[in-house]
Formats: C-alpha cells, structure tokens, sequence
C-alpha cells in the first residue's frame, strides 16, 4: 500500500505548483528548530525562526513537562484543593522586527506584538464520583487560546495552550496546531486550488503547510479554523505578509506506516494505520488505515501494549502526527469517518 499513501502525500497546493513547473522545496529544516524546555514549574517552548514562550500557574505547581514532536504537557498539582479556575501566566519573546505575535480566542484575533499576553483563567467545575472529587474544564474556546507567530513573509506558527483534564488529572497543554504560509492564489486557481480560499478586496489567500504534519490528507487550514483563519489571512494582506503561490514551499506529508505488526495483536484483529492529526484540547484525533479509509480516535482508547488504559495510569495520552499506530475498530453510521478505534497503540 505504498503507493497509496505517496499519492495522499502530494498536497493540492504542491499540485497546482507541480503545473506551473515550479519546483516544491521540502520544509522539514524549520520543524528542527522547534525547543521544548524540560524543567518543573515552567513550560517552556522556543523556535529558532519565530520566537519563545515561557507558561506558568499561579499558586499552583506544574510537574515535569513531557514532549511529543509537537506537543508539551506537564500536570498541575492542586494539592488536594478544589480551585474553581486555575490562572496561566506568559512570557513571551519574539525573533526580531520581522515577527509578528497574534493572540487568537473564540474567533477574535488581535495584535499583541511589543504587548504582555493577558493571564488566561479557566474554569474548573468539580463533580463527585464514587467518593472523589472530579475537575471537568472542557468549555469550548474558553479553555485554550492560540498564540500566533507571522513572520512578514507570510510564514507562521500556531501555538494553541490550553487546561485539561484527563482520567481526574488537571494538564497545562501547548501544542504546535499548525505552521504554513500565507500565500496569494490567482483568481483563475480558486476554483481548482483544492484547499479553502480568503477573498480580501479583489485577493484570494491561502495557506500553504510549512511543515509534514500538516500537509496530511485533507488538511485544509481555513477549513479547519473558519473562524480565526480568515482573521489571520486579513491581517497578513493588510501587512503584505504573504507571498505569491508560485514562491511558497509547500510540505510533503511522511507518513510512517508500521512495517510489520506484533503477532499477538493480529490475531485479535488489530490493524495498522498512521495518525493524522490529535488535538490535546479536544483529546481525539483521526488516523488512516493502508486503504485509505479514516478512523476517528479518542484519548480513552489509547493504551499500552499491556491493554492498560495511558490515561488511567496517571499519564497523558497522547498520539504523534505521522507516526504508526495500531487500532482496533468498529464501524460507524452516519460520522465523518467510517471508522471508530475501540483500542489504540503506539507502534
């Protein structure tokens, strides 16, 4: 199944490139720059290219941080209290004049360049369950915010930060959601340019992935943030921080399909698939069989090669885009995807 996925790797934008003979520069040397601080009480996360930011909680400590290729987490340890929100506070720098920083809530975006980020206060509601007080904090664009890094070439790095909760545990999150580039696309390849399209005047933006992970299958950045994309494409044209189509690099996806699969788990009826996207807000993602056919993720079904439950363990769950991943499914009715894991491994 080889060739199947070399064809899914071609992004629709490399597409369009590929007819005008321009050639498609791989971007994986940028990704490289991206550094994640391993310390207690701070996150830290730094990127060559873009610039830097150093997250904290008051009152309360953050442990160990953990990293994932794009991802960083470290719990928060409440000491046995029931706080009704927990404050995150920042401190962010930027890579020269040429970077822009952009804070990103609920569909606003506005300007924070030379500006202190505001605390962020999430709610947590507490509920007993079986003799234990339980945080929830998942509130839809009141539990993250994104942190965006626009370079005057149109290049860019969405950070998303968020409080979550997984299994009873209380998470401080930052996950590098999306890097690309704000391109300009010609009004003849509107129609046929195969991602969604920001008209600004009588322009037409786009964006390009910068990096693999997020050249995936589908990827589609304005589709998948309708609300704020078209924000950041209106703030880029009045900058003229973007750059023509035919000057963008667009990524190629690379996708690590597992090679042979454990014989313990074929015979229960497992599969091998690769991941294409996780986010940490929502915990869940969706991978793809050899076939070609999608399957929807959810934290609860990643578990080790033990069958134990990573979240139930006191760890977060988590699932690395492109990486290889064994699942086992069951079919669904009328979703998105076809598929649903009922059990997922890291291969």
């Amino acid at each position: 199944m080889e060739g199947l996925f070399n064809v899914l790797a071609k992004h629709p934008l490399a597409a369009i490139l590929a007819e005008g003979s321009t050639s498609i520069t791989k971007t994986n040397k940028p990704r490289s720059m991206r550094k994640w601080g391993n310390s207690a009480r701070v996150i830290q996360w730094e990127h060559d290219l873009f610039g830097s930011v150093s997250i904290n909680t008051k009152n309360f400590q953050l442990g160990n941080t953990e990293q994932d290729g794009p991802n960083t987490w470290a719990r928060v340890y409440t000491d046995e209290q029931h706080p009704d929100s927990i404050e995150m506070r920042f401190i962010t720098t930027l890579v020269g004049d040429e970077v822009s920083l952009l804070y990103a809530q609920g569909g606003m975006v506005t300007d924070r360049t030379g500006e202190e980020i505001p605390h962020f206060n999430v709610h947590v509601d507490w509920k007993e369950k079986n003799g234990n007080m339980i945080p929830h904090t998942r509130q839809r664009d009141k539990d993250n915010f994104d942190l965006v890094f626009l370079k005057t070439n149109g290049t860019f790095l969405q950070l998303q930060i968020s409080l979550v909760t997984r299994k009873g545990d209380l998470w401080v999150c930052a996950q590098e959601v999306w890097a690309g580039q704000i391109v300009e696309v010609p009004a003849g390849h509107v129609a046929t340019v195969g991602v969604t399209t920001h008209q600004v005047g009588e322009q037409f933006g786009a964006v390009a992935p910068l990096y693999p992970e997020n050249a995936y299958p589908g990827a589609d950045y304005l589709g998948t943030f309708p609300k704020m994309g078209p924000k950041l494409i209106d703030f880029a044209f009045k900058g003229v921080a973007f750059v023509p189509l035919a000057e963008c690099a667009v990524a190629e996806w690379e996708p690590e399909l597992p090679e042979n699969m454990p014989e313990n788990l074929a015979k229960n009826g497992w599969m091998k698939a690769v991941v294409l996207f996780y986010n940490l807000v929502t915990g869940f993602g969706r991978a793809i069989f050899e076939d070609g056919t999608t399957c929807f993720v959810h934290f609860s079904a990643i578990q080790d090669r033990n069958g134990t439950s990573v979240a139930s363990k006191g760890h977060y769950p988590v699932l690395q885009p492109m990486s290889g991943v064994y699942l086992k499914r069951q079919a669904t009715v009328g979703k998105r995807d076809p598929w649903q894991a009922t059990a997922a491994c890291v291969a």
